[in-house]
């Protein structure tokens, strides 16, 4: 099934939600670190060195693989957003 179309105006605000959730996330997590007392760069670092060459290989992989699949999605709702819009319907030609 095909999603209805969405005027540029939702998706802006759609968008606009996005940017709010993803702002709303970070603050959240700022506030885990100052309330228990960490340095979210020491605690990065710490992380980081965890990890050995494999695992960051396969963390870039499934990232590369997850923006693949966002940028398709795009695409793909361009491509219907276009169709939706569409062009006129044709006039028939005479018949002669």
């Amino acid at each position: 099934m095909s999603q209805p179309s969405s005027t540029p105006e939702q998706r802006a605000e759609q968008m606009k939600q996005a940017i709010e959730d993803a702002q709303r996330a970070l603050n959240q997590s700022k506030s885990f670190f100052e309330d228990n007392g960490l340095n979210s760069d020491k605690a990065q670092a710490f992380l980081a060195s965890k990890l050995d060459d494999k695992s960051r290989a396969e963390a870039q992989r499934l990232f590369e693989q997850d923006m693949q699949e966002v940028e398709q999605q795009a695409h793909e709702q361009a491509a219907r957003d276009a169709a939706a819009a569409g062009t006129p319907p044709r006039r028939p030609r005479p018949m002669v």
